[in-house]
């Protein structure tokens, strides 16, 4: 236990993290002292060890099954450990002048093994170039030495980073998050989202840009609209707000224009349906729904998702009823819990028999179910989808 005056205490802890400086450099030493006792051609036999090459161009091979017996003294992973023995070789013999600055407790090693790791695609030769630039710097901040080893990589091969912005640029895309179970109440984080969700997107750099900007001007005009006299909301929440405006072009036009604004037709009002179990306990507004997608959600919130839909009522199938089947097809009564009820939609085209499945197809999606299966199904409000719950009365032939 330390105790002390001011300069006592300063000083330990001062000393505490030389130490454990120290003791970083002297495990990475320690490591290359391992792989050099393995570096040997092993015998050649069936299933025996072999040199494998862990760093970059330039660095030597080192026995493949040396590294368990280090993992233990190490109380790491196997993998934990051969990667720091790479980048440990990675330093001594791709980035002398970085392995100094490590040596001499100027760059932590934790620092020196991202740049290693940052430089191993590329050759011995062009990581000279990474090298000289990071020890220059070496009195700048992590974040700022990272940011120059980074920079000095995409310039040592700028090749190869065009084909990772190539690569890169077929990956964009747009995405709801999913709730897991328990995240209405709090998930293992703590966070509680009863009434919220996640929207992440991947654009290219120009265009996620413009949509930072467009949010923030939209954010301002919100800001200006705002009741003195009510709660304020935060930057964040008027950001939000903003990008959920985007989702009606001609309310996000009023809102720029005001009055002059040009005319546009009003957002479409999609079709929902919603099939319900009518209950005491939801007719006294105290019912829990559950929404494919989104998880559970009270009255109020479901009555809220489908204010600017057009609703039809489903009734469920009352799963009781024994219906008996003679032939192979599903008798009509079964149709709307194999198929959510195409009978009842006469836009959907009818249940198809291919190789003894029934096939549904709806306006944006085609769903197959075995008529073995009866099951009632689920649609989200937004989309035309189904969930089927698992089977109570199949149908025979």
């Amino acid at each position: 236990m330390i105790s002390g005056d001011h300069h006592h205490i300063l000083t330990a802890v001062s000393g505490a993290v030389d130490a454990r400086l120290q003791a970083d450099v002297a495990e990475l030493t320690a490591v290359l002292a391992w792989a050099d006792l393995h570096t040997d051609e092993p015998a050649a036999r069936p299933g025996g060890d072999r040199l494998a090459r862990l760093g970059g161009d330039g660095t030597p091979a080192v026995s493949e099954l040396c590294w368990a017996e280090l993992a233990i003294a190490r109380k790491a992973g196997v993998i934990a450990t051969r990667n720091l023995a790479a980048d440990a070789l990675d330093l001594r013999h791709r980035l002398p002048l970085l392995f100094e600055d490590v040596q001499a407790l100027k760059t932590p090693v934790w620092v020196a093994r991202k740049i290693a790791a940052m430089t191993r695609p590329l050759s011995v030769e062009r990581a000279v170039l990474v090298d000289t630039a990071v020890a220059a710097a070496w009195q700048l901040p992590a974040g700022k030495l990272l940011q120059v080893a980074e920079a000095k990589v995409i310039e040592a091969d700028l090749e190869a980073h065009r084909r990772r912005i190539k690569q890169d640029q077929t990956r964009t895309g747009v995405w709801r998050s999913r709730p897991r179970t328990g995240d209405r109440l709090g998930g293992e984080a703590g966070a509680c989202e009863p009434a919220t969700g996640r929207l992440a997107a991947q654009l290219p750099i120009a265009d996620l840009v413009e949509i930072d900007c467009f949010l923030d001007d939209l954010a301002d005009k919100l800001a200006t609209n705002l009741d003195p006299n009510a709660e304020q909301p935060t930057r964040d929440q008027l950001r939000a707000q903003a990008l959920a405006l985007m989702a009606d072009p001609a309310a996000v036009l009023r809102l720029l224009h005001g009055p002059d604004a040009p005319a546009l037709p009003e957002k479409p009002r999609r079709d929902a349906v919603l099939y319900f179990h009518v209950t005491a306990a939801t007719l006294r507004d105290a019912g829990v729904a559950r929404c494919e997608d989104l998880g559970p959600l009270l009255l109020q919130q479901v009555t809220t998702l489908l204010g600017l839909r057009n609703v039809r009522l489903q009734p469920v199938l009352d799963l009781n009823a024994v219906q008996t089947a003679h032939a192979y097809e599903h008798p009509p009564g079964c149709g709307p819990a194999v198929s959510s009820g195409p009978a009842a939609t006469p836009s959907r085209t009818p249940p198809q028999r291919a190789g003894g499945w029934i096939t549904t197809t709806w306006p944006r999606s085609t769903r197959s179910v075995h008529p073995a299966r009866q099951a009632t199904a689920t649609t989200h409000p937004s989309r035309d989808s189904t969930t089927a719950s698992r089977p109570t009365t199949p149908a025979g032939r």
